[in-house]
């Protein structure tokens, strides 16, 4: 209504309400004003009967406490002439289509990556989230809102972590600029040598050499208080020159020799695997942390689309303390892999991170700690799990290096990778942007197996969402990725592209063997699992489906398709009639991406199939929302499963009421 005022939600700090211009005064429940934040935080419809378990006990008169709270909150948050609270007999919501949650404003904003996001957003969210979620809003006799503050804190300072720690990379250049935000991430992030390392090393550029000494001296016993084991980064980083320091003769002349001996870097990313280091304090251990090392650069060398430093090359360096810098200038590469091993009896516990070091940034770092009952087993996993990590974050820094760069200069493969940081946010916006990027990449370069590649897949994977007509999506999809496979059989997005074509076309034994080429030339390629798995849900082998979807989940925890992969795992549950999970998991597909359509239909279906029709019917409704095309027809026609699978899917959507 055009009388609304505009309300803004507060939750970061303390609560806060605004309404038009004027701070509104809360009601001194607890309990009310935690009902208040839970509604506009979830930014959904609950069914009286869970917030009443959520904030009332037995005891009380649950449904009497809720009417008394909301009653108290409406004189504040409604206007005269329009309601923002809606409830009925069965449920309530907070109506925001003229409001704004600080919260929600600043994961939206990231949604993209906060790489996505201008300096100047950065520091207003760095800023915002200073304070804690709900700050002294604890409700410690209602066990459930307490599990999702708890929730929702972790996230907010995960996100907190990530705004500062970008910001401090996009600030390098300026170390004055930067210091602030490192140091408070230091401070939050107490275990994480990265974080110490990169404010030792910006107030040693920045000329504060007594304080980045205090500072190294510190973080040393910290993480020895800690037990972190140790990769280097912080010893690295006290040894980075201060800003006053003047190389003398021999440092000059060493640096013009290493100048005249530096390669040129590839026209690709270039990524180098250092010899792990073994911290066992058993140099008789050394074939264990070097067997690690040399099957991450095996393993890496399979993906194709960027360089691998061969193992003689970046073995020369093990024992040696050379700072990163150098090592991209001698080898001619932009990243860096380094770790260390430490074997204690019967278990190990292995480190790895990627650094970018023309940015001077880590991208990713991880522990693992394992039981040594098979020792090659274990290697072998975490040589996976490694692997998989490393692939999209070299992705993501391609792609941000392409984004900020003017598009009259972009080349074929910068268009690739820009396109590719679209296409991973899984909205119809992103895949249209995308696909103008891929086309313009193919002008470039007609037989770029990847682009065509990428392109087919993007097509298909539009009208499998709703956001394309199929009459219009495929043929495009079936063309690009045919000529991608001419362009490239060794390509795996191309052997991926003319598989997702076969399960549109119901040639399901095609597309399995495609998606099956396609893991044999990458074995970490998530998303290929996520297909697999889905097509083999599709012929009623959901038990393989569902575990191929859970690999997928395991290799990539970070991947921004993951709730895609989660979805597979929730409708693979739904073809083995396992209602109660398929529901569960496609809840995590939607929480994760609250406009995920695929979640929204297996939510739907199985929640009719298991007779649970109010959820159904709210799914049902959100689906609607997600996807306004969506009918019983479309189902039908979009479906690529078996008659009696087909069937099953059906059946589910006409007891929830579709039509």
């Amino acid at each position: 209504m055009k009388g609304k005022k505009l309300l803004h939600v507060c939750v970061l700090g303390h609560l806060s309400v605004v309404r038009g211009h004027t701070r509104v005064q809360l009601p001194p429940s607890k309990k009310t004003r935690a009902l208040l934040a839970y509604l506009a935080v979830t930014a959904r419809p609950h069914r009286r009967d869970r917030l009443c378990t959520m904030f009332w006990g037995v005891p009380d008169d649950p449904r009497a406490a809720l009417r008394w709270s909301l009653s108290h909150l409406r004189p504040l948050i409604d206007d005269h002439d329009g309601r923002r609270i809606i409830a009925d007999r069965e449920s309530v919501g907070l109506d925001l289509s003229r409001a704004t949650v600080d919260v929600l404003v600043l994961r939206n904003a990231a949604r993209g990556g906060v790489e996505s996001m201008s300096t100047k957003a950065l520091r207003e969210a760095a800023h915002a989230l200073e304070g804690e979620f709900l700050e002294g809003l604890d409700l410690s006799d209602c066990d459930q809102f307490q599990i999702w503050c708890t929730a929702e804190r972790e996230e907010t300072r995960r996100l907190r972590m990530r705004v500062l720690a970008t910001l401090v990379a996009r600030l390098e250049s300026e170390p004055d600029e930067a210091l602030p935000y490192a140091r408070t991430l230091s401070l939050l992030e107490t275990a994480d040598e990265a974080a110490q390392a990169t404010l030792v090393r910006l107030l040693r550029v920045s000329g504060h050499w007594r304080e980045a000494e205090e500072q190294f001296q510190r973080a040393q016993e910290r993480l020895d208080e800690l037990n972190v084991v140790r990769t280097g980064t912080l010893r690295l980083a006290a040894q980075v020159p201060l800003q006053t320091d003047a190389p003398d003769a021999t440092s000059r002349d060493e640096s013009l020799q290493r100048s005249h001996s530096a390669l040129p870097r590839s026209d690709r990313p270039a990524i180098a695997v250092l010899p792990f280091l073994n911290m066992s304090g058993e140099p008789e251990q050394d074939y264990f942390s070097d067997g690690i090392s040399e099957d991450i650069i095996a393993a890496l060398s399979k993906v194709r689309w960027f360089l691998v430093i061969a193992r003689n090359s970046s073995f020369t360096y093990k024992g040696k303390s050379v700072p990163m810098k150098q090592i991209a200038e001698e080898l001619g590469i932009g990243y860096l892999v380094e770790g260390s091993v430490r074997k204690s009896g019967d278990h190990v516990r292995i480190t790895a991170q990627l650094n970018d070091v023309s940015a001077g940034t880590q991208l990713w770092a991880e522990r693992y700690d394992r039981g040594l009952a098979d020792v090659f087993k274990v290697q072998d996993e975490i040589t996976t799990a490694i692997v998989a990590a490393i692939e999209p974050q070299v992705y993501a820094a391609e792609s941000f290096r392409a984004q900020h760069k003017p598009p009259e200069s972009l080349d074929a493969w910068e268009l690739l990778m820009r396109a590719l940081s679209h296409y991973w946010r899984v909205t119809r916006e992103d895949n249209v942007v995308a696909q103008g990027l891929l086309e313009k990449a193919i002008a470039i370069d007609p037989n770029y197996a990847q682009a065509l590649a990428v392109l087919a897949v993007s097509h298909n994977f539009g009208a499998h969402m709703g956001w394309e007509d199929r009459a219009t999506a495929f043929p495009v999809a079936e063309r690009a990725a045919l000529a991608a496979i001419r362009a490239d059989g060794d390509d795996p997005w191309a052997h991926l592209a003319i598989g997702s074509v076969y399960g549109h076309q119901g040639r399901f034994a095609d597309a399995l063997a495609e998606y099956e080429a396609t893991l044999r030339l990458n074995p970490n390629f998530s998303l290929a699992l996520g297909y697999y798995g889905l097509t083999l849900s599709f012929i009623g082998r959901w038990q393989e489906g569902a575990d191929a979807a859970n690999r997928a989940r395991r290799l990539s925890p970070r991947d921004p398709f993951s709730a895609i992969c989660v979805g597979v795992a929730a409708y693979a549950e739904f073809v083995g009639r396992n209602y109660a999970k398929a529901m569960e998991l496609a809840r995590e597909g939607i929480r994760q991406r609250v406009d995920f359509v695929g979640g929204h239909r297996v939510l739907t279906a199985a929640a009719a199939m298991a007779g649970e029709m109010d959820v159904a019917k709210a799914a049902l409704a959100e689906l609607r929302r997600a996807q306004p095309n969506i009918s019983l027809a479309w189902i039908a026609n979009h479906t690529p499963v078996g008659e009696a699978e087909r069937d099953h899917f059906l059946e589910a959507f006409r007891r929830a009421g579709l039509d």
